[in-house]
């Protein structure tokens, strides 16, 4: 499973919020499985930050199976008086995943994370 992420705008004030995009596309020897249960992705915030939904999931498509990519957003807010720096927000997912086009199907988990910039007021 490959997944990328981006966090817009790039870095944020104290007090104010990021929108953080995920993307997960399965690699090329494997494919959804949509006869389980959806992606979920869940954050591990550090303490004072807030998001809009601690976890989130990606609805599942009528196949019973597909390669297409899937998105998960989650806005997140820096506390108020964050200080400068980086912050690192754990990330894990859980997905249904089969292996090739008949292949096994296995429920996976993968962790990762985001580092989000704080900037001072002004920069």
């Amino acid at each position: 499973m490959d997944l990328e992420q981006a966090v817009v705008p790039p870095a944020v004030s104290a007090g104010k919020s990021i929108r953080l995009h995920l993307l997960f596309r399965p690699n090329r020897a494997s494919h959804w499985n949509n006869e389980a249960e959806p992606l979920r992705v869940f954050l591990s915030l550090p303490e004072g930050w807030k998001a809009d939904a601690s976890m989130q999931e990606s609805p599942l498509p009528p196949e019973a199976t597909s390669d297409e990519l899937r998105t998960v957003e989650f806005e997140i807010a820096a506390p108020e008086g964050a200080p400068a720096g980086k912050v690192t927000v754990p990330i894990h997912s859980f997905f249904y995943v089969c292996e090739s086009r008949d292949g096994t199907c296995l429920y996976r988990r993968k962790d990762t994370a985001v580092e989000i910039e704080v900037i001072s007021p002004g920069s």
